[in-house]
């Protein structure tokens, strides 16, 4: 969910440069160079503005589009080969389509950030739900500097009850949230693993991760 092992920090320094276009230091006071998470396609690290506010820094991986269009090219072989041999009822081919949509959809954090936006102004009534400001003049296709929203994550039954949270209110308030996102809106966050929900002391809960929505 958020523990891959993650990329170098020279790494992450010369993409965030490269996309940004000026040295890390003159749009950070500070960048923790430990990443706080590290998924598939990129890694978050926590960093501080010069006007003082803390944000976490998504940043995708340098390679990670070359090795999904090769892998993706590899798969489409292979499912050409195996549908020839052994026919599907469910063709393989289409389901593959959809998939190298989406992933393309991940890719692109423009994209993603504007997901958020729509998602925070869904919720605009609703002050028990938090999606992190965006910093849009901070953001790139592969580059998304956000507000830093902390929390327990969902899975995390023992905070929860140290907080004194029902585990069940939390589920009770994600199925709240997520027919409002689905059956209300027909726009949702459709990632939601443990990795990207989080909930504050006060029961309120945190959405991340917009990449797929």
């Amino acid at each position: 969910h958020d523990a891959v092992p993650p990329k170098p920090f020279a790494v992450v320094k010369r993409t965030v440069e490269a996309e940004l276009g000026k040295p890390l230091e003159e749009f950070f006071a500070d960048f923790d160079e430990r990443p706080i998470a590290s998924a598939s396609l990129a890694q978050v690290h926590a960093g501080r503005l010069h006007d003082g506010r803390e944000v976490a820094v998504k940043v995708q991986y340098p390679d990670i589009e070359e090795i999904i269009q090769l892998d993706v090219r590899n798969m489409k072989r292979a499912c050409r080969v195996y549908e020839r041999f052994d026919p599907q009822p469910l063709e393989l081919l289409p389901l593959l389509t959809e998939l190298t949509t989406h992933i393309g959809y991940e890719l692109d954090f423009i994209r993603e950030a504007d997901s958020a936006d729509k998602v925070r102004e869904l919720f605009a009534d609703d002050d028990g739900v938090v999606v992190p400001e965006i910093h849009r003049e901070w953001c790139t296709r592969r580059v998304l500097v956000m507000e830093k929203v902390g929390g327990m994550k969902v899975t995390d039954v023992a905070a929860l009850e140290a907080a004194g949270i029902e585990p069940i209110d939390v589920v009770q308030d994600l199925m709240a949230v997520y027919v409002r996102m689905i059956m209300g809106a027909g726009f949702f966050q459709a990632d939601p693993h443990p990795g990207n929900m989080f909930v504050t002391p006060e029961r309120k809960l945190v959405l991340l991760d917009f990449g797929l929505a």
